[in-house]
């Protein structure tokens, strides 16, 4: 996931420079209120913890399963020399690919989730 605020002025998404999993740890690490420079619109404002929001990021999720595929081609083909079931490969690496990747997906949709639905008392 990667988290972003809204500029007030504009309205663009900017990424917010520090990272945490939920909005509590981010205020005591980095304070309750921040200042970010727009990157459209060059405005800038002091924003609270509480205007962070959260959005699953895709990039790492197909990464991720590209580095899994790869593992797991060279495992079957490893496994194939000696056991000669290459047609598994063929059936069984989309199948695995797909499901995979929803798992990926899910995790990253509920870290988002969980974000966004915590708020930060001021």
């Amino acid at each position: 996931m990667w988290l972003y605020v809204k500029c007030h002025q504009c309205g663009k998404k900017n990424k917010v420079r520090h990272y945490e999993t939920n909005r509590t740890d981010y205020a005591k690490r980095f304070g309750a209120d921040f200042d970010l420079t727009c990157r459209s619109c060059g405005y800038n404002e002091q924003y609270n913890v509480d205007d962070i929001e959260a959005s699953p990021q895709i990039l790492r999720v197909i990464i991720g399963i590209i580095i899994w595929s790869l593992l797991f081609i060279y495992t079957l083909l490893f496994f194939a020399t000696f056991l000669s079931f290459i047609p598994f490969l063929f059936f069984a690496l989309p199948l695995l690919d797909i499901v995979t990747y929803r798992l990926f997906q899910k995790r990253d949709r509920k870290r988002a989730h969980d974000f966004n639905r915590h708020k930060f008392r001021r």
